[in-house]
C-alpha cells in the first residue's frame, strides 16, 4: 500500500505530538520503500516477523497506516522489541510465543533479544535497538538493578517502555518520565501466600519444609519468599528447615535440593519459587525415591504435565503468553497515542492455581493447538476504544502493597501524581474500569 502526501502529513503530525522524531519515522519509511522494490512478494507488506539475536538490529517489513477505532492513524510495520532472560528457561519459551502472535496480529515487526541472565547485556541490547530506530519495547530483566538505566535511556531517547516483573524497591515510572509507560507484575506476595497455604494444607498442617528460592535480590524472589513467610506464621506446625537459591532454573535448583536433602532428610514438602525450580527439585527427589508434595509458580508446560502424572501437586499460572502479548499491545497503544492514567502506570495482573484436578484442562486449552486463546487486537485501547478487553484480571498496583515490608530509602517521597490520584479516588475507578471490560474470561 502506498502512502499519499496527506497520509504522511497526518502521521508526522501525530508523531510530533508524541515526541517521536520525524527522522526516525522517515528512516523506517525509506527502509520500507527499499524493501518494496525488491519484488512483488514484498511490495505492500504490512506485517512480518524479524527474529534477531544479540548484536543484530531491527528491520522493518513495510509501513502501512490504518485507522484505529478512534479514527486516528495507526502506524504499521514498525519493530516492537522484546528483551527477556533466556529461552533455556521454559517461562520465556511461552513468553516468546505470546509475543510473536500478538505482534503479528498487530501487523508489526517482532524483534527479540535474550540477555542470558546478564543485566548489562540487556542495557547494551536496548541501546543498539534504539540506535537502529526502534521505539517500542516490552522487557523483563533478570535483576532490578538495570531497570533505572533502561528507563532513563527510554525517556531520553523517546522510546516507549513497558517493564514486567523486576523493579527496584519504591521506584516507579514517575521517577523517570512518560516514556516509561508502565510497570506491571503479578501480586507475587499474595500468590505465593496462596500456594504456600495450599501446600501446607496438603502436608496436613505439619512437617518440615524445604524452600528453593529464585534469583537472589530479584523482585519476584523476595516477594514470593515474603508470601511463604506470611503463610508460615499461620501454620505453627510447619517448620522451615532450609532455603537455598535455585536461580529460576532446574540445574541450580536440583543442586540446591540435593544439598538440602543431605542436610535435612526428614521433610514433608517443597515450595519452589518457580516451576523450573520445582522441576529441578523433582529430579533430585526422584533419584532418591522421595515422594512429597511440590508446588511452584508460573504454569509451565512440563510442570503441568507432571501434575497430570501425579508427580507434583500444584502451580500458580500467570499465563506467560498473555503477559508478553498484552505488554506488546500496551506499548503499541502508547506509541499510537494512549495515555495511561496515574493508577495505570503500575498494574497488577491475575493468575489461577493449577492442580492435579484441572491440569488436563489447562493442557487442552493452552497446548491443544498452535493458536493461543487470546484476541490480541481486542486488547488494544486504540483499535477498540469502546470494547477493549484485557482478557485477564488487571488492577492498579499500590506502592504499599507492592513493597510491603521493604524499608523506604532515606528521603523517599511518594510521587505527587500518585497522591493526587488517591485523593480523587481514581484507583477505585480504574479497578472498576478494568473489571467492567474483562469479558473474555480465562477459565479452566
Amino acid at each position: 500500500m502506498e502512502l499519499d502526501r496527506k497520509q504522511v502529513d497526518r502521521i508526522l503530525e501525530k508523531l510530533d505530538t508524541q515526541g517521536v522524531s520525524r527522522r526516525s519515522f522517515l528512516r523506517h519509511v525509506a527502509a520500507a520503500a527499499a524493501i518494496a522494490t525488491a519484488g512483488p512478494l514484498l511490495a505492500g507488506c504490512g506485517s512480518g516477523t524479524t527474529e534477531t539475536t544479540a548484536g543484530q538490529v531491527a528491520t522493518t517489513a513495510g509501513l502501512t497506516p490504518t485507522s484505529g477505532g478512534s479514527g486516528v492513524v495507526l502506524a504499521k510495520g514498525l519493530p516492537i522489541v522484546t528483551l527477556y532472560s533466556s529461552l533455556s528457561i521454559e517461562y520465556y519459551q511461552m513468553w516468546k510465543l505470546g509475543a510473536e502472535q500478538a505482534v503479528k496480529a498487530l501487523e508489526m515487526n517482532y524483534v527479540e533479544l535474550a540477555n542470558e541472565l546478564k543485566p548489562e547485556t540487556e542495557i547494551s541490547q536496548f541501546e543498539s535497538q534504539v540506535q537502529s530506530g526502534a521505539q517500542m519495547f516490552f522487557i523483563t530483566s533478570p535483576d532490578p538493578g538495570n531497570i533505572p538505566d533502561i528507563a532513563a535511556k527510554a525517556n531520553s531517547d523517546k522510546a516507549y517502555l513497558i517493564n514486567v516483573w523486576e523493579e527496584p524497591d519504591w521506584v516507579t515510572p514517575f521517577n523517570f518520565g512518560d516514556y516509561y509507560v508502565q510497570y506491571r507484575s503479578p501480586d507475587s506476595i499474595g500468590q505465593a501466600y496462596t500456594m504456600a497455604k495450599m501446600l501446607f494444607d496438603k502436608m496436613g498442617g505439619k512437617g518440615g519444609l524445604l524452600h528453593i528460592t529464585g534469583w537472589p535480590g530479584g523482585t519476584p524472589d523476595w516477594q514470593r519468599t515474603a508470601g511463604v513467610d506470611k503463610a508460615l506464621k499461620e501454620y505453627p506446625g510447619i517448620k522451615l528447615l532450609d532455603r537455598k537459591p535455585g536461580k529460576w532454573n532446574p540445574i541450580d535448583s536440583r543442586k540446591a535440593m540435593e544439598d538440602m536433602i543431605t542436610a535435612y532428610p526428614d521433610f514433608g514438602g517443597v515450595f519452589a519459587q518457580n516451576d523450573d525450580c520445582a522441576i529441578g527439585a523433582l529430579q533430585a527427589l526422584e533419584e532418591r525415591g522421595i515422594d512429597v508434595p511440590i508446588v511452584g509458580l508460573d504454569g509451565n508446560k512440563q510442570m503441568i504435565q507432571y501434575m497430570t502424572e501425579k508427580k507434583v501437586f500444584a502451580s500458580m499460572s500467570h499465563f506467560p503468553w498473555w503477559v508478553a502479548g498484552n505488554s506488546a499491545v500496551s506499548v503499541y497503544d502508547a506509541f499510537n497515542g494512549w495515555k495511561p492514567s496515574a493508577p495505570e502506570r503500575m498494574m497488577f495482573y491475575g493468575g489461577l492455581p493449577v492442580t492435579q484436578d484441572n491440569a488436563q484442562s489447562y493442557m487442552d486449552k493452552f497446548y491443544g493447538g498452535s493458536d493461543l486463546p487470546f484476541d490480541w487486537p481486542l486488547m488494544s485501547r486504540m483499535i477498540h476504544p469502546d470494547d477493549w478487553d484485557p482478557q485477564n484480571e488487571m488492577w492498579p498496583m499500590e506502592q504499599e502493597k507492592m513493597w510491603e515490608g521493604r524499608p523506604k530509602p532515606d528521603g523517599w517521597a511518594s510521587p505527587q501524581a500518585i497522591e493526587d490520584a488517591k485523593a480523587a479516588a481514581e484507583y477505585d475507578k480504574v479497578k472498576q474500569l478494568y473489571a467492567d471490560h474483562y469479558k473474555k474470561k480465562i477459565t479452566l
